[in-house]
């Protein structure tokens, strides 16, 4: 009975010295980390973050600080949870545990103590809170990121200030502990003692999730105003610290690209190269137009979220109509059908299209920072366009807003600017429904400038967990048993019910273009997919490669321009996203000059220099006779195209290298646009802050 007393008692004492020490370690790392907030918001932010007092953006704020701080609070104690717990069933383990506390404590509190103050130094030096780049000197030059930490930080001063801090920490803390041990209530009974632990556990494992909802709390949580600054001042020093780890995992390794490599790449595709002309051959000049000089017209370049021209091959206009709205620009305008996207993913297809570079990471990577020759927006900033992007979804996605700023962008409108527009607006997990995304296009359209606009878009309704917004009756998509099987979905129908609002959304959009007197006879349209639905299951289909890959581009052109112009359209002709800036800037700008590997599918296919349909997986020549394998696990080289609206392909017989000369200058093209990216992301010049 001695010893089962004993051993009660000191278990007893181990929950109340353990308990006692975390939650006093989470009190302070809180108050750590909301002090560093209000540090950073007083010397950098307090304009924006006091216009949105006595608002639900300031109450939603403090909401999402006070989730963040008890999120990473939390973490930096989970250590001490674990060891609490695991050593918690031998008395010589507890004696250990409480011998070893005070590292786990001291680890805690300084993780959060040096990166709340790292991430108040780090802003006011980068203006921004702490991202990839704060590991750049583990891959680039340690020595000039050692000095620009001298140079910028009080490095002196600030360790003095941290020893001071952890001294007079370590030394009130076991003080605190003690007395809050003393007045804990531990249950004796084995049963409650089960349960109280079990209900701190959860209550600990709810703290690190920090939201009840679909998602834990993390970085598109901290977006809770379009205010860019109102925004930055949510997340603490640990949460950017963490996020900036988990970006730099992603990062690819950039290796060194000689010139002598780059005139190799050049040399297989019969182009010549020097030092002094490594970037003429991607030179591409639009004609000199002087309508479109006195009339520059308003651009609106769309992409949608999974506009897969798969899903629209089960459309029947009179049994199943996935297009709505859509379907009569389709017929009308510029519509290509044998189009594929460059890339894969979302951000993948944003920023081979804006970049021409193939490194879906780049908006969160150190390589971000560089100002590559192929930007697509230069051309139009170089001719006075005012450039907007609205999104539908969150801008702290991948860092897109705040790349985008970088790359050219001059405003943002996203997921909160439209819910502040539009109160009514409906929204699901990834962001506010089409609809509205499209209303703040016609805003900004409508709105008097001075300058002409370029509004990029990206939708996300048509993004899983699908489903149709509140507000819309969805239209009964009916479907047979084989075509269910082709979809690993739960819910099928409601994939394609969420198509065709997608679609329909569009063609609204559209219509109220063509409607308005103004807008029909100045406004550009140019609109593709980011990627193919994703799980279809290419891989049990090669004769799918092109189909896999495919999505459509539709474009309008007011006839006052068209009059002015010369258009060469033939819808059958292959195209892909890499000529999707070079044929609007052909047809919008007199006089460009961009850097690109894209054509004018609009213009003279002699003028192209690199004439195929392009896809990091898949490539086709412009006439579509068939399909390069360019990187998919499939033991061909290429196969003969049906020319079949489907897209589909005969998989026997299989064509060689011999009879599908295109593939092999496809493969070159990857090769070479990854080694100028690869050129660019080492020697480039930087973009200025």
């Amino acid at each position: 009975m001695h010893d089962q007393n004993h051993k009660t008692t000191s278990l007893q004492r181990h929950l109340s010295f353990s308990l006692s020490g975390i939650l006093i370690g989470m009190l302070c790392s809180f108050l750590i980390m909301s002090i560093g907030r209000l540090c950073f918001i007083h010397s950098f932010t307090y304009e924006a973050v006091a216009k949105t007092l006595h608002t639900e953006v300031f109450l939603n704020f403090v909401e999402k600080c006070v989730l963040f701080d008890v999120k990473y609070a939390a973490q930096a104690f989970l250590p001490a949870l674990v060891g609490a717990f695991f050593l918690s069933f031998r008395p010589y383990l507890r004696r250990l545990y409480a011998k070893i506390f005070w590292l786990l404590n001291l680890t805690g509190f300084l993780y959060v103590l040096l990166f709340t103050v790292i991430n108040y130094y780090y802003y006011l030096t980068y203006s921004r809170i702490i991202d990839v780049f704060f590991f750049s000197f583990l891959k680039e030059d340690p020595i000039a990121t050692l000095k620009t930490l001298y140079q910028d930080y009080p490095l002196l001063q600030g360790s003095i200030a941290l020893v001071l801090a952890t001294i007079a920490y370590m030394w009130i803390f076991p003080r605190l502990q003690t007395k809050l041990a003393d007045r804990l209530y531990i249950p004796k009974s084995g049963f409650k003692k089960i349960c109280f632990v079990f209900c701190l556990t959860a209550l600990y494992v709810l703290a690190i999730r920090g939201s009840l909802g679909t998602f834990p709390l993390r970085q598109n949580s901290s977006q809770v105003s379009s205010d860019p600054l109102v925004n930055l001042s949510v997340p603490n020093g640990p949460a950017a610290f963490h996020w900036a780890r988990g970006w730099a995992k992603q990062q690819a390794i950039i290796p060194e690209i000689s010139l002598a490599k780059l005139q190799d790449d050049y040399a297989f595709l019969n182009v010549k190269i020097d030092e002094n002309s490594l970037y003429d051959p991607l030179l591409f000049t639009t004609a000199k137009n002087e309508f479109l000089e006195s009339n520059p017209p308003d651009i609106v370049i769309s992409v949608q979220e999974s506009m897969s021209t798969h899903m629209s091959l089960y459309d029947d206009e009179q049994k199943r109509d996935l297009l709505g709205r859509l379907r009569p620009h389709i017929k009308e305008d510029i519509f290509f059908n044998n189009f594929l996207s460059e890339g894969n993913g979302t951000m993948d297809s944003l920023i081979r299209m804006l970049l021409s570079t193939p490194d879906l990471n780049l908006s969160t990577s150190t390589q971000g920072g560089r100002d590559y020759v192929t930007n697509a927006l230069r051309p139009f900033k170089e001719k006075g366009y005012k450039i907007v992007f609205v999104t539908g979804c969150q801008g702290s996605w991948r860092d897109m807003s705040n790349y985008f700023l970088r790359i050219g962008v001059d405003e943002i409108y996203e997921e909160n600017t439209l819910k502040r527009l539009y109160p009514d607006a409906t929204s699901f997990a990834w962001g506010v429904d089409d609809e509205y995304m499209w209303r703040g296009v016609l805003k900004v359209l409508r709105e008097k400038h001075q300058s002409p606009l370029l509004i990029l878009t990206l939708s996300i309704s048509n993004h899983p967990p699908f489903r149709v917004a509140a507000n819309v009756e969805p239209k009964t998509i009916a479907l047979t048993e084989e075509e269910l099987k082709r979809f690993p979905y739960p819910n099928t129908a409601t994939l394609f019910a969420t198509f065709r609002y997608a679609n329909d959304q569009l063609g609204a959009f559209i219509s109220e273009i063509k409607k308005d007197e103004t807008l029909s006879k100045r406004t550009f349209l140019a609109v593709t997919g980011d990627h193919n639905m994703r799980g279809i299951g290419y891989d049990a289909h090669p004769d799918e490669m092109a189909l896999g890959h495919a999505v459509p581009f539709y474009m309008y052109i007011p006839n006052a321009y068209r009059d002015h112009d010369s258009i060469n359209y033939d819808p059958k002709h292959w195209g892909s996203q890499k000529d999707i800036f070079a044929t609007v800037a052909a047809h919008t700008l007199s006089e460009g000059r961009m850097y690109t590997f894209g054509c004018d599918l609009l213009g003279n296919d002699k003028d192209c220099k690199f004439p195929y349909a392009y896809n990091n997986n898949a490539a086709v020549p412009w006439d579509g006779n068939y399909v390069c394998n360019i990187a998919e696990g499939f033991d061909f080289k290429a196969l003969k195209l049906t020319g079949k609206n489907d897209l589909r392909a005969y998989t026997d017989p299989k064509l060689d290298a011999a009879q599908a000369p295109l593939c092999q200058k496809a493969e070159a093209l990857s090769v070479l646009q990854r080694d100028l990216y690869f050129y660019q992301a080492k020697k480039g010049p930087m973009l200025k802050k």
